[in-house]
């Protein structure tokens, strides 16, 4: 698990850069969009500034946010 990133799903109605501001004060930044089709995005908070239980907390509790989830490392074999 990569605690300072989680994978989003955004609703209808969202508005990227106004939800962005709305997370400045954690640190929220959008890494890239994972799937056009589905609305994934990366996002990276500030793990100084909130801790990634709390973060994830508050996506699942978001109006805007379909789904949350935090990142995860593959490992190669």
């Amino acid at each position: 698990m990569v605690e300072n990133q989680i994978i989003i799903k955004t609703g209808n109605g969202m508005v990227l850069a106004s939800w962005l501001q709305d997370y400045k004060k954690y640190g929220v930044r959008l890494l890239k969009k994972i799937d056009e089709g589905n609305d994934l995005w990366l996002i990276r908070y500030d793990t100084s500034k909130i801790k990634p239980a709390d973060m994830m907390e508050l996506m699942k509790n978001d109006r805007y946010i379909v789904e949350a989830e935090f990142n995860t490392k593959i490992m190669e074999r």
